[in-house]
Parts: structure tokens; C-alpha cells; sequence
């Protein structure tokens, strides 16, 4: 079981961001991106990536496919943690990058 509404993962090998969304105690939406498209992604209010539209509106996120026949929400204060989160990982991961560099 998810229990974490919404959880971000970098993948430090690939460089690759992973974002799961949960829908139901069972299912997860996962995104999955290039570093360079998600930093995009978390610094604009809106991107198309994927076949994906993230829109960042006054109260919260929506999120749906281009051709409209799926879409999900999440609260803007989710986004922001997501945003946090991210910012948090990708400042260990080029710590560690340029610590390994000076060696």
C-alpha cells in the first residue's frame, strides 16, 4: 500500500525523476521525466510533458492528459512540499557529484 499522497524520486544513475501521485489506497499515477524536463516542470505554471498538462492554478495543480481524457488534482501545498522535496534531493545529489569530482 501507498501511504504517502505524493512522492518524488530522483534517480542519480539515469537522471531521471520519478513522480507518484496516489489515486486510491491501490493505485499510483507515476510520472517519470528527465531531470532537465522536471526542473522545467517545477519552475513554470504550465508544461506539457509526456502527453501530459501540469497547470499550477490558485489552490492546486492539475494535471491532465492532452487529449483531456484523464486528469488528477493535487493541493498547491502538495506541490510545494513535491517542489521542497525535489530541491532538497537534487542539492545532495550534486554535493555528492562534486565531493567525488575533488577526490
Amino acid at each position: 500500500m501507498f501511504n504517502d499522497p505524493i512522492k518524488v524520486q530522483l534517480n542519480t544513475e539515469t537522471e531521471h525523476v520519478h513522480l507518484a501521485i496516489k489515486v486510491s489506497d491501490y493505485f499510483v499515477k507515476n510520472f517519470v521525466f528527465t531531470l532537465g524536463e522536471f526542473i522545467t516542470l517545477i519552475g513554470q505554471e504550465e508544461v506539457t510533458a509526456n502527453g501530459w498538462t501540469f497547470r499550477v492554478l490558485s489552490d492546486h495543480v492539475k494535471i491532465y492528459k492532452v487529449d483531456y481524457t484523464s486528469h488528477l488534482r493535487i493541493p498547491l501545498d502538495d506541490w510545494h512540499t513535491v517542489r521542497f522535496d525535489f530541491a532538497t534531493k537534487l542539492k545532495a545529489h550534486q554535493d555528492a557529484r562534486n565531493e567525488e569530482s575533488s577526490e
